[in-house]
């Protein structure tokens, strides 16, 4: 069924960098009971403007047809920087692209603030990058924290086409 994701469980796919000139083989993974799985990639791997092209193969069983996929992606960080302004706090997120020769900032990205809690973070604000690729987000007052009063605060940019899923942390003592 189109738009809907099936948990494969316990399949192998194999990875491939697909250059110009050639396809090298970077390792595969089994994915997990969730049907996802984690390939990281070594920096030299990727191009001087931060841009890899993969191809994920999967080569079938049974029960299934084999498959394949290209992807290219972004290398590319969050900058997150929290600040206190009498009662006020927020969250300052810039999206940076990471090149080799210089990085450069994302403009009309939406991120979402989080703050972590014992099963899944909590959303608590959403914003979209400036023409600078930063966005700021208000932490609500009177969050409950860890019993140190901390609060651990995750800036995420999920899904996006080329460049994933981002994700930067703080620990901030803003709890009650």
């Amino acid at each position: 069924v189109k738009g809907v994701f099936y948990n494969l469980h316990t399949l192998k796919v194999k990875f491939v960098q697909v250059t110009d000139s050639a396809e090298k083989e970077l390792g595969q993974l089994i994915t997990n009971a969730q049907g996802k799985g984690v390939l990281q990639v070594a920096a030299d791997q990727v191009s001087s403007d931060g841009v890899i092209t993969l191809k994920a193969v999967y080569a079938g069983n049974k029960k299934m047809e084999p498959a394949e996929a290209e992807v290219t992606l972004k290398r590319a960080y969050i900058q997150l920087t929290p600040v206190k302004e009498d009662s006020l706090l927020t969250v300052k997120a810039k999206v940076v692209v990471a090149g080799n020769e210089s990085d450069s900032s994302v403009k009309e990205l939406t991120v979402g603030l989080y703050v972590k809690r014992m099963i899944n973070p909590l959303k608590i604000a959403e914003a979209t990058t400036d023409e600078s690729g930063e966005a700021t987000l208000e932490v609500p007052a009177g969050l409950p924290g860890d019993d140190k009063g901390n609060l651990t605060l995750l800036v995420r940019l999920d899904e996006h086409e080329s460049m994933g899923n981002l994700e930067a942390a703080a620990v901030q003592p803003w709890g009650t």
